[in-house]
């Protein structure tokens, strides 16, 4: 019997890294959570969660989240630039504007003003985003795209427990 991390609260999609170290998840209604949907980075090692930067959670929905193979990159779904939904990604081996994990990657092009840009899957090195979007041209109400990202930074920056 696998062991529970639940711990009383909605926890939805959860994606584990190559090496079993980290679990990415996003939940609702935890403490210390900024907004509705929020995602958390969980030491399955030392069995806790990790601090990652502010910049990465927001006010808005943030769910539906996924993580490279290598464990150095996130990308999930957003609601934080309006109602339509965004895909973001983010860097964990770069530090955020409070210096702890996570940086936003920079993506133009990839999430447009009045179509959506929803349920993310990254490659294992984290460098091609597959989406699915309604923008014009495609030939069903969604379809699936990619989008190539930079090359990942070589080294992880030092992941905090979350306090």
């Amino acid at each position: 019997r696998a062991p529970s991390l639940n711990l009383g609260y909605n926890h939805w999609t959860g994606k584990v890294s190559d090496d079993g170290t980290r679990l990415v998840y996003d939940t609702d209604s935890q403490p210390g959570d900024q907004g509705q949907d929020d995602i958390h980075l969980y030491d399955l090692v030392n069995k806790h969660d990790l601090s990652l930067s502010v910049d990465v959670n927001s006010s808005a929905d943030d769910l539906f989240v996924t993580m490279s193979q290598d464990g150095k990159r996130v990308a999930f779904q957003t609601t934080r630039f309006g109602t339509v939904p965004n895909v973001v990604v983010f860097d964990l081996t770069q530090n955020g504007s409070d210096g702890k994990p996570g940086k936003l990657v920079a993506t133009p092009g990839l999430n447009l003003k009045y179509f959506d840009a929803q349920a993310p899957g990254l490659s294992g090195d984290g460098t091609l985003l597959a989406f699915a979007s309604d923008r014009p041209l495609g030939v069903g109400s969604e379809d699936l795209y990619q989008y190539q990202l930079p090359a990942v930074a070589a080294r992880m920056k030092g992941a905090r427990p979350r306090r």
